[in-house]
């Protein structure tokens, strides 16, 4: 019989089809191909992510590459130094600096950067900065080179205006190079305003005097735009560039990571892994991380996974990560009206979906609530803690708190170099560079009491009641958060005054989350950046001799005054565009249960009917 057992086990009728031999190294009579095939699947599923680390590695070492530059010098400095004091003292040392700034960031990103001196000389081996000297004020090296860059920068600025002046007002060009008695001197600084009234005393009462200021100042503005300062970049500020940015670099490859995991099931793996790589390698993303060296890509990172966590249903990660995201940037709280109003509406549902034939709530529902309530503030204490105790421990948390208070409001312009209908109101809105040496002024009556600031909130607290509206009508889905929020993020950068050419950056990592709605948002995250970067470069163009090759491209639409007002309506249609999305996405009223259905309207079935009329139709018509 065990004999018998064992032909039967050879013989060719209970072979796998299409299987004719075996190999005698298997004693168990299985199939060595059999495994393979096994493994095969195995290997197409571990392919994406295979291909995902390959990408995140070459995006981290081009935003190493790029990361040598010193970008914008003057914001550099003070990471550098807050970070320096915040290793050398405590967490309250930054609040206190008096060079090149006290600071006034929140107390997420000094606790992150706090802890770079100290790796830095761990694996370098080399003092992360000498401090200056109290008594002599000597400098060292990064310090100098900082504050050459700074310089070069202004002397740039200033040649550029008068160039502009140049080509479109030879009159005023020719009073700035001549030094005459006028008020441009003063606004694109060549003068400070007590030395321009001395040359106006001197005036009427000492032509001699007169003359001589005159030509001395002439003199140096020609010898500026002659030759300007060198640029200097000394090997170890471009090292020291490298880790001052290097938590925005990570986050940017956390971004791109993040919407593959997100994405992958509904773009399916080679499409979601498609969308994480062009977000990887937007040019504008790559900008502000990289090249200029700035923090959005941090908090845009958590305002992205608060967004998906209420998606998923995690009310107290939600909590949570959204405390983070405000205690890193103030600017996390535009997402705070889209996320009340997906809790509100799945609140709103579960207490429907219990409702019996008598109309009442059950008590299960009420305690669903309630714990959803009750996770979500646990959530905001738990995240505040983790970074506020730190501060707390130092004797930090009020400086930490009050820079809130002192960033509102500390700019008092229409626009601060963003790209929104505001800066149309400038005198000059053509002229792309340099910003709000043109910029009205936003605490000046239009109408009574009333200012350009006080319209600005008005239309930014109407939008946000507006869209909270329209996110709780319909539903807290997938689609509807990824549209909402990224509408929030437009209509922020759009609609109020006093708005940096930077805050519409977490626009388009929410962008690049609603592909996973339909492969038409695509190219509108394209288009996006596209504008994104241009009033990037506007106002720090790529200035480094060691990236000579990438300069006309970075820089290749500058010079081109009136392409700016091309760049504000695409700003602006974008901002329309996703409050159209979310406006079409059908009413929905979502039941406990989880069953979903239209409201009925105009040519719309519930979804159940939908349902039940394709069940009896053959496959082939069902779409």
């Amino acid at each position: 019989m065990p004999a018998c057992r064992r032909a039967c086990c050879l013989c060719v009728p209970c072979l796998p089809v299409g299987r004719t031999e075996l190999t005698d190294s298997d004693s168990s009579g299985r199939d060595d191909s059999a495994a393979r095939g096994r493994g095969r699947p195995r290997a197409r599923a571990a392919a994406p992510w295979i291909a995902l680390a390959g990408l995140l590695l070459l995006g981290l070492g081009v935003r190493i590459y790029l990361a040598g530059t010193p970008g914008y010098p003057f914001d550099l400095n003070c990471f550098y130094a807050w970070a320096d004091a915040a290793h050398r003292g405590d967490l309250r040392s930054p609040y206190q600096l008096k060079r090149p700034l006290p600071c006034n960031y929140p107390p997420g990103y000094i606790l992150v950067i706090s802890r770079l001196p100290w790796l830095y000389e761990l694996l370098t081996g080399e003092t992360f900065r000498t401090p200056p000297d109290p008594n002599s004020g000597k400098l060292d090296e990064v310090d100098l080179a900082l504050e050459g860059q700074y310089r070069r920068r202004d002397w740039l600025k200033k040649k550029e205006l008068i160039e502009h002046y140049r080509r479109e007002d030879p009159e005023v060009y020719r009073a700035i190079t001549e030094a005459l008695p006028h008020p441009e001197l003063v606004l694109l600084g060549l003068v400070p305003r007590e030395q321009f009234a001395g040359m106006r005393e001197a005036y009427q009462r000492d032509p001699e005097r007169y003359k001589v200021k005159v030509q001395r100042l002439a003199a140096g503005i020609q010898s500026m735009l002659a030759k300007g300062p060198p640029y200097t970049a000394p090997d170890r500020l471009r090292r020291l560039a490298v880790w001052v940015k290097l938590p925005a670099l990570l986050c940017d490859l956390a971004g791109a990571g993040l919407l593959y995991v997100l994405l992958r099931k509904r773009r399916g793996r080679w499409g979601a892994l498609l969308v994480s790589g062009v977000y990887l390698f937007l040019p504008a993303v790559l900008y502000d991380s990289a090249c200029w060296g700035q923090v959005d890509g941090v908090h845009s990172l958590a305002m992205l996974g608060c967004v998906a966590l209420l998606v998923a249903g995690h009310s107290f990660l939600v909590g949570l990560l959204f405390a983070v995201a405000l205690l890193t940037k103030f600017q996390s709280i535009v997402i705070a009206p889209v996320l009340a109003a997906g809790f509100l509406a799945r609140w709103s549902a579960t207490v429907k979906g219990s409702r019996g034939g008598s109309g009442g709530v059950s008590p299960e529902a009420g305690r669903r609530v309630l714990g959803s309530m009750g996770l979500v503030l646990l959530g905001v204490v738990v995240g505040a803690g983790v970074v506020l105790t730190p501060f707390a421990a130092d004797g930090a948390a009020g400086d930490a708190l009050g820079t809130y208070g002192k960033v509102a409001g500390q700019y008092h312009w229409v626009s601060v170099c963003a790209f929104n209908p505001w800066w149309l109101l400038n005198s000059k809105p053509d002229v792309p560079k340099w910003y709000y040496r043109f910029t009205r002024l936003d605490d000046k009556p239009w109408l009574g009491p009333v200012t350009p600031k006080h319209v600005g909130l008005g239309m930014l607290g109407g939008f946000s009641l507006w869209i909270m509206w329209l996110v709780f009508r319909r539903g807290c889905g997938y689609e509807v958060m990824a549209a909402g929020a990224a509408a929030m993020a437009m209509g922020f950068f759009v609609l109020p005054t006093e708005i940096h050419e930077r805050y519409g950056f977490p626009a388009m990592i929410l962008c690049a989350y609603l592909v996973g709605a339909g492969w038409r948002y695509l190219p509108v995250l394209l288009v996006l950046s596209v504008a994104q970067l241009y009033n990037f470069t506007a106002v720090q163009p790529m200035d480094d001799p060691r990236y000579a090759w990438l300069m006309p491209i970075a820089n290749a639409v500058q010079g081109h005054g009136g392409i700016t007002y091309l760049f504000v309506l695409i700003h602006v249609a974008c901002l329309v565009y996703f409050c159209v999305v979310l406006y079409q996405i059908p009413v929905r009223s979502v039941a406990f249960s989880g069953v979903s259905t239209v409201v009925a309207g105009p040519g719309r079935r519930s979804e159940r009917s939908r349902r039940s009329s394709r069940k009896g139709r053959p496959r082939s018509d069902r779409g």
